[in-house]
């Protein structure tokens, strides 16, 4: 279980990797993170034309069987929401699966990402948004590019060049398929973890079929 010859081993090395993201994020998710947002993606319900976030707090909206207590208490968190529920207004319709489509990648290749029910996509952006805030405060900044920029640029330099970093970037290949639902297990704090995994779809529909996932987020998502 080496990592590399005379390295550390890697039990140790999930150990470090453990503490840091949980001095960073913390032990468990705060009451706060419950108010999310919606997109104007399309969802398991809506078609993107009708995708407009407004129209999400209309009708009806999806959710899964393991998001629908978290849903129930966030729209409780409204109450024009929550009396739209009482009312009958406004339904929630169970869906466990999230929808495959593909987006445009390259002149080739399509980007393969995935419809998701209405609610998880509100309360996934919730915890979208804790986690931004928590890695911003550890001085990570989701939102700036800035810092990436002026590396990746004086990674470009000539050797001789005063502003040089000896630096490389690394593409790799698909590499939000190696967010597996067991790294994220292994990685975060336990409390954590488990509401993540109350929000995400552990099934994607393909051409009607379902299929398990072990990527832990779809791509998009």
């Amino acid at each position: 279980f080496q990592l590399w010859e005379n390295g550390p081993a890697f039990l140790e090395f999930v150990e470090f990797a453990r503490e840091v993201i949980r001095k960073v994020i913390g032990d468990t998710v705060p009451e706060e993170a419950l108010i999310g947002a919606f997109s104007g993606g399309a969802s398991t319900s809506r078609s993107r034309r009708y995708a407009h976030p407004g129209r999400k707090y209309l009708d009806k909206a999806d959710v899964t069987d393991a998001a629908l207590d978290l849903a129930q208490l966030a729209i409780a968190e409204c109450p024009s929401w929550q009396r739209m529920v009482d009312e009958g207004r406004y339904k929630l319709d169970l869906c466990n699966h999230n929808i495959l489509f593909t987006v445009p990648k390259s002149s080739l290749i399509d980007r393969c990402a995935a419809k998701e029910p209405d609610l998880n996509m509100y309360l996934q952006k919730g915890v979208g948004d804790f986690i931004r805030r928590s890695l911003k405060s550890a001085k990570i900044d989701l939102n700036d590019q800035s810092i990436n920029r002026r590396l990746a640029w004086q990674g470009s330099l000539p050797a001789d060049h005063p502003d040089f970093l000896d630096l490389a970037t690394v593409d790799l290949s698909s590499a939000s398929d190696s967010v597996t639902t067991v790294l994220v297990e292994l990685l975060m704090p336990p409390l954590i973890y488990s509401h993540m995994d109350a929000l995400r779809c552990a099934h994607t529909e393909v051409d009607g079929e379902l299929h398990l996932n072990e990527m832990f987020s779809s791509m998009g998502n």
